[in-house]
């Protein structure tokens, strides 16, 4: 959880600077924020007697960056929808089975469609409990 002092809560102008003149990309600011606010807990837990409350804090701070990040990379945005890949007990389809990424061509006939290959050129698979990250348009 994070925990927010009123001082560290009020604007921090010198974080806005950073990014004066240029775009700003979702979760920047955000970033850029938890960063300043990241050094100035390693500072603190540099400089001071051991605070387990700055350390819980440093630690969720450093967690929200890297998913905040996670997002920026792949480009997975609020909007999106999240879909949870179903169990092998919801299906019916015995112990233990994947999922098979195929591109059907736009048509119906299976001998037709191709699986679809990563950069490597493996199949992409997924497994029952795995995520999907559907696009707003």
């Amino acid at each position: 959880m994070l925990v927010w002092d009123a001082v560290s809560c009020a604007p921090d102008l010198s974080v806005i600077s950073i990014f004066k003149g240029k775009a700003l990309s979702q979760f920047e600011f955000t970033i850029g924020y938890l960063e300043k606010r990241l050094n100035l807990l390693v500072q603190k837990l540099k400089t001071e007697d051991f605070n387990q409350q700055v350390l819980d804090e440093k630690l969720d701070i450093e967690l929200a960056i890297k998913s905040l990040k996670f997002n920026v990379e792949y480009g997975i945005s609020v909007s999106d929808t999240v879909k949870v890949l179903p169990s092998h007990t919801e299906q019916n389809y015995g112990e233990w089975f994947e999922y098979r990424i195929m591109n059907d061509h736009e048509t119906d006939d299976v001998n037709k469609w191709t699986k679809v290959k990563d950069s490597k050129g493996l199949c992409i698979t997924a497994s029952p409990g795995d995520l999907l990250v559907i696009k707003s348009v």
